[in-house]
């Protein structure tokens, strides 16, 4: 108002503990992560003014932090409870699973070991002018690509990275061919290091990825990382296979996406 007070047009009524907001700048759309009531997600329009929920994750999810991730025309919605695990949302109202929207659908889950975040940030990733994403449908130029920084209580940061569906099939190709060419930490799997706590590695299939509406899982940058521990003769057997046209393509993608060090999820 003009005296400086607010007005209020719109309002939500939540039902227990919101652990956090989030919103995306220019659209109206928020995020609301609560304690007990797992993810909801909202929309704000001026003409009318309506604030309401267009979809909410299923069941319950003791969720400690929730943010989106942008990439391109497509929307991510990533959450992480106070179990250390890392959850990724859609929401897509033309999917039967949905419910016309109603029920955000789960697209995977990936632990992040003893860590709970409990704080995001976006920030722009920077990439070569020959990744930059396509311009939009109606012509203007794609949002900058974006990584979304994950902090814990313990100081740990770790990044989430979205690829393109050729970098996702090159790397998860790269992680499953390193997988049992590298020594464990201490003996341990790291597949099943990245399951949510109950599940084995043989049924990870049916409980990790059939129950995700695209069965698509994160690529773990921690075993990428590693990937200079391999002779040099299986790092050009690595690339073959992966679809590079040689090791230097590899590590150039490496480097590009492995900017932090290892510090990242995809």
């Amino acid at each position: 108002r003009e005296d400086g007070s607010l007005l209020p047009v719109a309002f939500l009524d939540m039902n227990c503990h919101v652990t956090s907001v989030r919103g995306l700048p220019g659209t109206g759309l928020c995020l609301l992560a609560d304690a007990f009531k797992g993810l909801w997600f909202g929309g704000y329009t001026e003409e009318p003014y309506t604030f309401k929920i267009l979809g909410k994750s299923n069941g319950t999810l003791p969720l400690l932090v929730a943010d989106f991730l942008p990439d391109g025309d497509d929307l991510s919605l990533v959450a992480s409870d106070v179990d250390g695990d890392l959850h990724v949302f859609e929401y897509n109202p033309e999917h039967p699973k949905s419910l016309q929207g109603h029920l955000l659908l789960h697209r995977t889950t990936f632990a992040l070991g003893p860590n709970q975040v409990n704080c995001t940030i976006r920030l722009p990733r920077s990439v070569p002018a020959s990744a930059l994403p396509p311009p939009m449908a109606d012509g203007s130029p794609a949002p900058p690509p974006q990584i979304l920084i994950l902090g814990s209580p313990s100081g740990q940061l770790a990044a989430l990275t979205p690829l393109t569906e050729s970098s996702y099939r090159r790397l998860l190709s790269l992680t499953n061919q390193l997988l049992p060419s590298i020594n464990p930490y201490g003996g341990l799997h790291p597949k099943a290091y990245r399951l949510p706590e109950g599940v084995s590695t043989g049924t990870a299939r049916t409980v990790g990825v059939e129950t995700a509406a695209s069965g698509r899982s994160i690529v773990d940058g921690a075993v990428l990382a590693r990937w200079s521990e391999v002779g040099a003769a299986k790092r050009a057997e690595m690339a073959s296979k992966g679809g590079y046209e040689d090791v230097a393509e590899m590590r150039n993608e490496l480097e590009t996406i492995l900017g932090w060090s290892g510090m990242a999820y995809f």
